[in-house]
């Protein structure tokens, strides 16, 4: 799966209900590659431009499929290394609502 797909597969997983009140810019850097998500009004947006991000997780690709697919908790991934997270926490922990990444 390439990491477009990836991303196709998580926005479509969005929890608008979770977002009420999140306004936020994710930064995942996966295998060198930076991917911007921003969530602001409950939508969820693939962003192109280099904004600032509230949040970065870095992973290689073969742990975020594993995370998707619900293999691998991104907690888990965390406590293992391979998930390196940086920026507000707090918005860190509401990835598993927004994404339904358990």
């Amino acid at each position: 799966m390439s990491v477009k797909e990836l991303f196709k597969k998580v926005t479509n997983k969005f929890n608008k209900k979770a977002a009420e009140n999140v306004s936020a810019i994710y930064l995942f850097q996966i295998d060198d590659q930076d991917y911007r998500i921003q969530i602001k009004d409950q939508a969820c947006e693939l962003l192109d431009s280099p904004e600032k991000p509230n949040v970065t997780l870095k992973a290689d690709q073969a742990t975020w499929e594993s995370i998707i697919n619900g293999s691998l908790s991104a907690q888990m991934a965390f406590m293992l290394g391979k998930l390196n997270v940086s920026g507000d926490m707090p918005l860190a922990l509401k990835l598993p609502s927004l994404f339904g990444l358990g």
